[in-house]
């Protein structure tokens, strides 16, 4: 039994020994092992100042590589949300674990969760490069307060025709964080732009924190009596991360100054 033994540990020793000449006269690695990210995905708040990810090396170290690890944007963008970032990582003999850094940006602004990627690539030596060789970094926005919500403070205007102009207000309600935009436009809707009134287009800002905005639009007084007469105005293209809510239309109804008279005179002169 012993004698078998032994020649079942000759034979073994050989295969290693065989197997192992192969793979140098190959040039392949004998033992380096694979180097891949421990996480495919790290989760990371916006005001921890850095994300730390894990590189590990595992079925070998034997031997030393060196790495880059680069970033690419995906919602988050480089320069604004996180620096972009390409580091040479070396692992030496026998060396199982090397981390990098990416420092975040707290922006101060509110926005959704954002993400980034970063990856592994081999510069040089024998180790492969194994899975996962990327990762996905998501920010986590810490900013409670939202943009808010921008819209009409009422879905009805109504001015007299020689008041000369009606003044219109945009209200932001729901949060006031970041400065956002909101445009502007009339619409005839039985009143005319050029004899009723004339027609606005604008785009109003609203800086961080502010609540409220007003524009006006002049009312033209035109001879005889005609009814009141209606235009209409719109809200669009919000800029920013704030949402367009409702009314984000309202009618405006021009009250035409001399029915207003034979109407409400007799009342007044008693």
């Amino acid at each position: 039994m012993k004698r078998i033994a032994h020649i079942l540990f000759i034979i073994s020793l050989a295969v290693f020994v065989l197997s192992d000449t192969r793979q140098r006269a190959y040039g392949l690695p004998v033992a380096a092992g694979e180097i891949r990210f421990q996480q495919s995905a790290y989760n990371v708040a916006e005001d921890a100042g850095m994300v730390t990810l894990t590189l590990e090396r595992v079925n070998g170290s034997d031997g030393s590589a060196t790495l880059s690890v680069d970033t690419f944007d995906g919602s988050a963008i480089a320069g604004q949300d996180y620096p972009a970032t390409a580091e040479s990582v070396t692992f030496g003999n026998g060396e199982t674990q090397k981390t990098v850094s990416i420092p975040i940006i707290d922006n101060g602004t509110f926005e959704p969760s954002e993400t980034f990627e970063a990856r592994v690539s081999l510069i040089t030596g024998s180790v492969t490069i194994g899975q996962p060789s990327s990762t996905t970094i998501t920010i986590l926005d810490n900013d409670t307060s939202p943009p808010g919500i921008m819209h009409f403070s009422s879905s009805t205007y109504a001015q007299l025709e020689n008041a000369e102009m009606i003044t219109i207000t945009v209200q932001r309600s729901g949060g006031t964080n970041d400065q956002v935009q909101v445009s502007y436009q009339t619409f005839n809707a039985g009143a005319d732009a050029g004899s009723d009134y004339m027609s606005a287009l604008g785009t109003l800002t609203f800086p961080n924190g502010t609540t409220q905005q007003t524009f006006s639009v002049t009312l033209l007084d035109d001879p005889g009596a005609e009814g009141s007469e209606n235009f209409t105005i719109q809200l669009y293209n919000v800029v920013g991360v704030a949402s367009l809510g409702t009314p984000f239309t309202s009618t405006v109804t021009i009250i035409d100054n001399e029915t207003a008279q034979f109407v409400y005179l007799p009342i007044l002169q008693r």
